[in-house]
């Protein structure tokens, strides 16, 4: 009896089987105790992987921008080294230079360019230099008429001189204090140019791998190289769209400088050309020194015109326009680009105001192309958002758009087929059109253009 009586009482017990998620095991096999903490739920876990997410680009934002010297200028001479790649592939491939013959010409193609650019800036402000002392006399008759105006106002030259005797101290102060500062900026542009080259050399260097080294990690992570090839297209893309830009502002400054009579006005169309590649300061060195000439040149209302209207051909092309299409060349949206240059100006610094577009590509390449769960977040930042969707998927998602569209508008209904066939120029299907927009060919080399000829072993390397 007794052992029916424990059987029915197992029995009993166990006709309840408790919840393993909800209780938690007393050690000396008695009854499991209900746990006092549940199991965070699918929701909640999210939040907490994306909390974390966030407070972890927050640390490695603010580990970047207490290395910015070092890492703005590295990251500069990279976007040279791939700006100039596609000189060394074309040397190799179409005449066959040797690699090392390819890559001095690509370092010396980029040193050229930097050293024209400063050279431009110096050339500018030289000009200005040599024509000043043909307006000593405008500029004697400028400095009267500043006295007679603040006379008006009880402001006399003697006041002055008494204000300046008594702050002597104050004005010796400030001055140091500006040339300390303004020594301290050149030494830090010197500095951060010393980086640059010296990177730039041993970057030339590692050019002549680079076909090497992208087999190997298309063998490896095939979505990584692809990701990374995409980059470097997006950076000659934006460097190309900066360029043109940057003549178009150019282009209308000189023409606005011409009617209003400006004297020089070539060479400081030219200044204005390269002070556009120069964030945040670059519109003010582009345009003190004509202003400056107009003032001499023609009155205070000539240099008044000449501040209007480069601030409104600059804020009008530079904040509005030019982010649009930038942001087009390289996929992504205007809004990205915006806030891509508040952010990396930042965090970076000055140069990163000029960088921002190609560290947003960057990091993009690295954390959300190649990775298939991240891919989403293309529909957010990318021009198109079918970007981050898989081949079939990208070309059912623009089929739909375009029946959407034509729905829109009211035009006949196409059939899928055709909706399939209209994602390419000439019927072909859009999975099976080879890579666009100057993106290389991820199977073989020969969109990275660096075969260089010669025979090809097993292994894809040159014979």
């Amino acid at each position: 009896m007794s052992s029916l009586a424990a059987a029915g009482a197992n029995t009993t017990g166990s006709a309840a089987p408790a919840d393993p998620a909800t209780v938690v095991p007393e050690p000396g096999g008695h009854e499991p105790v209900p746990s006092a903490e549940a199991p965070l739920s699918r929701g909640g876990l999210h939040l907490v992987v994306a909390l974390v997410g966030v407070a972890a680009a927050l640390l490695a934002l603010q580990g970047i921008s207490s290395y910015a010297a070092l890492i703005a200028p590295l990251f500069f001479a990279i976007n040279m080294v791939i700006i100039v790649h596609p000189l060394h592939a074309w040397l190799v491939r179409s005449y066959g230079w040797p690699r090392w013959a390819a890559a001095s010409v690509s370092l010396v193609t980029v040193l050229v360019a930097l050293f024209s650019f400063f050279y431009s800036i110096g050339w500018a402000i030289f000009a200005l230099i040599r024509e000043l002392p043909s307006y000593s006399t405008q500029f004697e008759v400028m400095w009267g008429g500043l006295l007679n105006w603040l006379g008006e106002f009880g402001v006399t030259t003697e006041g002055i001189a008494v204000n300046l005797q008594d702050n002597v101290g104050n004005i010796v102060s400030f001055s140091t204090d500006w040339l300390v500062g303004v020594a301290s900026n050149i030494s830090g542009i010197a500095a951060m140019i010393a980086i640059i080259v010296t990177v730039l050399f041993f970057l030339t260097l590692d050019s002549m791998t680079v076909t090497r080294r992208m087999r190997v990690i298309i063998r490896q992570k095939p979505a990584t190289a692809r990701a990374l090839l995409n980059f470097t297209a997006g950076v000659r893309r934006y460097w190309v769209v900066t360029t043109v830009f940057g003549l178009i502002v150019a282009f209308m400054d000189l023409g606005y400088l011409i009617i209003l009579g400006v004297p020089l006005a070539g060479v400081w169309a030219v200044l204005a050309f390269v002070s556009n590649y120069i964030p945040n300061v670059g519109f003010i060195i582009g345009l003190v020194p004509p202003a400056l000439m107009a003032t001499l040149d023609g009155g205070w209302m000539d240099a008044l015109l000449v501040v209007v209207g480069f601030s409104v051909i600059n804020v009008v092309m530079q904040s509005f326009i030019q982010p649009k299409f930038t942001g087009d060349a390289i996929g992504v949206t205007p809004t990205v680009s915006f806030v891509s240059v508040l952010l990396w100006a930042a965090v970076l610094g000055p140069l990163g105001a000029l960088l921002a577009l190609p560290a947003t590509l960057f990091v993009k390449a690295l954390l959300i192309d190649p990775n298939p769960q991240a891919r989403f977040v293309n529909a957010l930042i990318a021009a198109t958002p079918e970007d981050g969707l898989p081949s079939q998927q990208a070309n059912e998602a623009r089929a739909a758009q375009g029946r959407l569209a034509r729905w829109i508008s009211g035009t006949r209904r196409k059939t899928a087929v055709e909706d399939s066939q209209e994602l390419s120029a000439d019927g072909v299907p859009a999975d099976t059109l080879p890579p666009q927009d100057g993106e290389p060919a991820i199977p073989g080399d020969h969109g990275a253009g660096e075969s260089g000829g010669g025979h090809r072993g097993s292994n894809g390397e040159s014979g």
